[in-house]
């Protein structure tokens, strides 16, 4: 074995015990850019295989919402189909999701968790405006880069411009794939209706068209909904992205 094989398997040793050893913090900046600045790790115990830090959602306006406690741990098991495991869990509910980093790229499966909805004011400034809220439960069997499917329920939608009007549950049921990803938008129940759908391209273009529907007699939400777009019927509003 010559001088030069030596110093490599010396330096992967060396970067597999760094690795190893790296603390939870370590993730928190890897968050932060992966995530656009809208999740946060908080108070990280442990290491980069297993630990708990506390998750604060950055919602579009700068505050931060407390997002529970989450821990993680490596699954060695996977490690013999040359995948790299990390069980995620939030304490004190059952939500949880497993990644997974492959040489096809990252996966996740058995998805579970719910964040708050004002989230999706980071989308575009026109949604950030409608200062929307409730909750966002996201559940998915498998996802990847490639393929696979997630439904978002909106539960309890609301809007910080309409306060004490719930605006409805609603569902919008994704799809990914090589160049992309699809949604269709379904309502399941409350005053606004909404339908259609978009897409989310590789560079993160969002492109939404869609319709809202609700009674003109109901004062609040027409003139809320107007916010969004165009008024096509009465009652009825065209909201379009970009």
């Amino acid at each position: 074995m010559n001088i030069r094989v030596l110093s490599v398997a010396f330096l992967l040793m060396l970067l597999i015990a760094m690795l190893v050893r790296a603390p939870a913090r370590a993730l928190a900046p890897i968050l932060a850019e992966t995530s656009s600045n809208r999740l946060r790790l908080t108070e990280a115990q442990g290491s980069v295989w297993s630990g708990a830090a506390g998750l604060s959602c950055i919602l579009p306006e700068g505050t931060s919402v407390n997002c529970g406690r989450w821990a993680w741990n490596l699954v060695p098991g996977n490690l013999t189909q040359a995948r790299l495991s990390i069980l995620v869990r939030r304490e004190g509910v059952n939500e949880s999701m497993l990644i997974s980093w492959t040489p096809a790229g990252m996966e996740m499966e058995r998805v579970a968790i719910t964040l708050p909805a004002a989230l999706a004011g980071s989308i575009d400034p026109k949604i950030a405006a409608l200062r929307l809220g409730g909750r966002l439960q996201i559940s998915s069997e498998k996802l990847s880069g490639n393929a696979g499917q997630a439904r978002i329920s909106w539960q309890k939608m609301d809007s910080g411009l309409v306060p004490g009007q719930v605006l409805g549950d609603h569902v919008i049921d994704i799809a990914t794939g090589t160049t992309g990803s699809s949604f269709t938008i379904t309502s399941a129940s409350g005053p606004v209706v909404l339908s259609g759908g978009g897409s989310v391209a590789r560079d993160g273009q969002v492109t939404i068209d869609a319709l809202a529907k609700v009674d003109p007699k109901n004062a609040a939400l027409p003139s809320l909904l107007s916010l969004m777009g165009n008024e096509i019927a009465p009652g009825q509003f065209r909201f379009k992205l970009p």
